[in-house]
């Protein structure tokens, strides 16, 4: 198979597909990982939003709880002393302040102008004005500076959006929160879009077990104003760097409905994100869309030529597979021509035969040497590659993260392989290449060295090993010693998960040969394949559950031939596999 002049090209062109399913791999694990950060980074914020809204509540129903414990009266100096003590700008950054607003009748609005301003202030009045069935006024914000003077006395229950979320937290008795509002306090400049968090006020020991006995008892509110930008640089600070998101007011995603953009100047459409993720967030009766999405840093430069790193290291072995097998199929090509050759001068006179086979012992002597040679020509650059690979591994494996050390290793175990498979190559293309020490040989002595060289697998596995009387044949046994070391270590090494191995080597005698069967209970093979197993590097399982190079069997094969003999195998999936090859018991008389 090696020396087809088309196994170069076969070989490039199958390696370097696996090495773009490798990179595609690698691409899809890169782009996992970061889809998972995505997700993760994406909740920790909705989360820390639904945190600070929850603690918010929590400063409003301490005001709510302050009420009950005045019976309802509280001053204006102690709402401020309240309020100070919670220190909100500290605590609680992003809230605007905390207030009170008081329910007033009709025929109560002068009344309550009057008694606000004979506490100091003079120009008090509740505005809009207008005839309503019911006014509210705002007549408590802590802290009140500049902005949230603004807001004294406004009537909130005059603006739909706001007497919604006051008419909701008035009749379930729960926290409300308002929709999308300009704010009172905002100035002509930094204007911001900002919402309201209510709270219910009810008289003393009214029953509210209806809708009409909390409509009833309602007497205000205890509420927060928020403008949203400062609201979200208190929850997150600075945010995440990577990772950019919108609030929409609501469940439509538009423009109109924009609450809040983390960064007025990014553009998630243009070019689009690698991840975009949209969550609902729910709180007071009132839904806000999340709308979460990556910058086009997310990934960054060592994330992105991860699988990049995996393809160049991919083609270099490719390349250097291709470089060797050609330069076998090229060998071998001279080889056959000058056997070609040669026949056509043998068949020419018989006068020449003993130069041409003195000519065809020195060509066997070169593919000798040829071995040598292919085998030093791959391992040569190997043996370049490993150590600045250990180099790279020992001087930088802290300074990569866990992708790159893998591929790294990765890179490591592949020219391991390709050690290994010279190694296998040259027992292959020693064979044969010298006249073997071919004796009569009893078949127990390569057989006891076989066990004795695998007797540590046999011990850790708890092997059972039987055998049938074996006769002597005329053999190599330093071949057959590797045939039988070969074919039982496969047998324990392909064992059935939690099965005890048991190996049986039997025997059959005729008159000129013997017949060796090595049965075992492991975990077979399709029998379809049995075509394939004796291939050269031919393997049936990964070698990340098998390992090895798949040499074994056809250097087996081989050795087999060289005896004379032939072997075979008869297996079933599940079932175990039975080998069997034949030994001349005598050596053949020349004709």
């Amino acid at each position: 198979m090696l020396n087809h002049p088309a196994a170069a090209w076969i070989i490039l062109i199958v390696s370097t597909i696996l090495t773009a399913i490798a990179w595609s791999i690698s691409n899809q694990a890169m782009l996992a990982r970061a889809a998972d950060r995505f997700k993760f980074e994406s909740t920790d914020i909705k989360n820390a939003i639904n945190r600070r809204m929850l603690e918010y509540e929590s400063v409003l129903r301490g005001g709510v709880g302050f009420f009950q414990a005045n019976h309802g009266h509280v001053s204006r100096d102690q709402w401020h002393i309240y309020v100070n003590t919670l220190n909100i700008d500290r605590y609680f950054p992003g809230i605007q302040g905390i207030g009170h607003s008081l329910v007033v009748q009709p025929e109560d609005v002068e009344v309550h102008n009057n008694a606000i301003r004979s506490q100091g202030f003079h120009n008090y009045r509740i505005y809009p004005e207008g005839n309503r069935a019911v006014y509210t006024a705002i007549i408590y914000l802590e802290p009140f500076d500049f902005r949230n003077q603004r807001a004294f006395g406004y009537d909130m229950f005059s603006n739909p959006v706001r007497r919604l979320a006051m008419e909701r937290a008035r009749d379930t008795g729960l926290m409300a929160v308002s929709g999308m509002v300009t704010l009172v306090q905002e100035t002509e400049t930094d204007i911001q879009q900002g919402f309201l968090m209510y709270l219910p006020l009810y008289t003393e020991n009214s029953p509210l077990e209806t809708v009409a006995e909390r409509r009833n008892s309602w007497y205000g509110v205890v509420y927060s104003p928020f403008r949203i930008k400062d609201l979200m640089q208190g929850i997150l600070g600075v945010g995440m760097a990577d990772v950019g998101f919108e609030i929409f007011d609501g469940k439509s995603i538009n423009s109109e409905h924009l609450l809040y953009k983390s960064d007025t100047n990014a553009v998630f459409s243009n070019p689009k994100p690698d991840f975009l993720t949209t969550e609902p967030l729910v709180f007071g009766g009132h839904t806000w869309t999340l709308r979460l999405f990556s910058y086009p840093s997310y990934i960054s430069p060592v994330e992105s030529g991860q699988p990049m790193l995996v393809a160049i290291g991919g083609m270099v072995v490719d390349l250097l597979l291709f470089v060797i097998i050609g330069s076998i199929s090229r060998q071998q090509k001279r080889a056959e021509e000058l056997a070609k050759a040669m026949t056509t001068e043998l068949s020419k006179s018989k006068d020449i035969l003993a130069e041409k086979n003195a000519a065809l012992k020195l060509y066997n002597e070169e593919l000798r040497q040829f071995a040598y040679i292919a085998s030093h020509d791959l391992n040569e650059p190997l043996d370049v590659i490993q150590p600045y690979l250990q180099l790279l591994n020992s001087h930088y494996r802290e300074q990569l993260d866990k992708d790159a050390n893998e591929f790294i290793d990765f890179i490591q175990e592949s020219v391991q392989n390709m050690k290994e498979m010279t190694r296998d190559m040259l027992i292959y293309a020693k064979i044969g290449s010298k006249p073997g020490d071919y004796v009569i040989t009893a078949l127990d002595i390569p057989l006891n060295i076989a066990l004795a060289n695998i007797q540590e697998r046999i011990s850790a596995t708890g092997t059972i090993i039987s055998k049938d009387p074996l006769p002597a044949a005329y053999i190599d046994c330093h071949l057959i010693e590797f045939v039988f070391t070969n074919i039982l270590d496969n047998a324990i090494k392909y064992a059935q998960k939690n099965v005890v191995p048991r190996v049986h080597i039997g025997v059959e005698v005729t008159s000129n040969e013997c017949v060796i069967s090595i049965s075992d209970n492991g975990i077979g093979f399709d029998p379809g394949l049995t075509g394939q197993i004796f291939l050269m590097f031919k393997k049936l399982h990964a070698k990340d559950t098998y390992p090895g190079t798949g040499a074994g069997l056809a250097i087996c094969k081989h050795i087999i031939e060289q005896h004379g003999g032939r072997i075979w195998v008869k297996t079933q999936s599940g079932s175990g596999s039975t080998f069997f090859f034949t030994l001349r018991l005598h050596k053949l008389e020349a004709a």
